[in-house]
């Protein structure tokens, strides 16, 4: 599957880059929401899935999954991850609005990479 790897940590973007092609995925990556949003304007190619991380500057991964649902950008799978998702009181209106969309999950960090290749292989 294409991926598109949103993470404002340059290690965290490596890393699960090597991790996912290690799966045999084709990941591209960019270092904050803007960049992704100038990729997914800017690419005629696209992507399958769309991993981005909930805790980044200037606009969050919450900020930039309202954007990709607002400019009606297709992806199979939207894969919001962190290590502080569970705590976040702005995750709320997203869940609400993402309940019944199967295209959408959440992930832990600690969760792992065999977690995330799981649920883009189930898209």
């Amino acid at each position: 599957m294409k991926v598109l790897l949103v993470d404002d940590c340059l290690e965290a973007r490596r890393l699960y880059r090597e991790f996912l092609k290690m799966f045999g995925h084709e990941v591209t990556l960019a270092e904050n929401a803007f960049e992704a949003l100038k990729l997914m304007d800017t690419s005629e190619a696209g992507w399958d899935v769309l991993i981005s991380d909930f805790n980044m500057p200037k606009m969050n991964g919450i900020e930039l999954i309202e954007t990709v649902f607002e400019r009606h950008f297709k992806f199979q799978r939207i894969i919001l991850f962190s290590g502080t998702l569970s705590t976040d009181p702005s995750l709320k209106s997203l869940e609400c609005r993402c309940a019944h969309d199967p295209r959408f999950c959440f992930v832990n960090k600690d969760e792992g990479v065999e977690r995330l290749n799981a649920l883009m292989t189930a898209a």
